[in-house]
């Protein structure tokens, strides 16, 4: 289907323990000066959080990465092709898992019982494109009068 292909996946398509996995993503880039404080910040303040046993790997996978996201995608609905690859390789059963880590998150983040699936997978209903471009020719109508 060449429309789902084409249609950006958003934060309404996910369950929520995706949005839970993109969101401490995001909170991961831009929560400090620097990824050490920024850890330290989220592990502070998820201590008594079920992800928390798993943050100390989910950290190392994201500094592996080196993903980052753009400052003016953080308030973005929609998702960036890196969170996309993320959610692929945190729950892509069909590839052999060649990076201990990876098999390590997969393990952790399995015993915690989350739900994640591969981008791939995921029904792309376009809501976030959609009201994105509607707002946006609305800020075009009003802004000629």
């Amino acid at each position: 289907m060449v429309y789902a292909q084409s249609t950006p996946l958003g934060f309404f398509d996910l369950t929520r323990d995706e949005y839970y996995i993109i969101s401490l993503f995001r909170q991961w880039n831009k929560l400090g000066p620097t990824r050490a404080i920024a850890e330290h910040r989220l592990a502070s303040f998820l201590q008594r959080d079920h992800i928390y046993p798993a943050l100390n790997s989910l950290f190392q996978l994201f500094n592996e990465l080196q993903i980052e996201t753009q400052e003016s995608e953080w308030d973005s609905d929609i998702l960036t092709e890196h969170e996309e690859s993320l959610l692929e390789l945190l729950c892509d059963c069909n590839n052999p898992d060649k990076d201990p880590l990876i098999k390590k998150c997969r393990d952790e983040l399995q015993k915690l019982e989350l739900q994640l699936r591969p981008a791939s997978a995921i029904y792309r209903s376009g809501h976030e494109a959609l009201l994105r471009r509607a707002a946006y020719s609305f800020q075009i109508a009003y802004s000629a009068i």
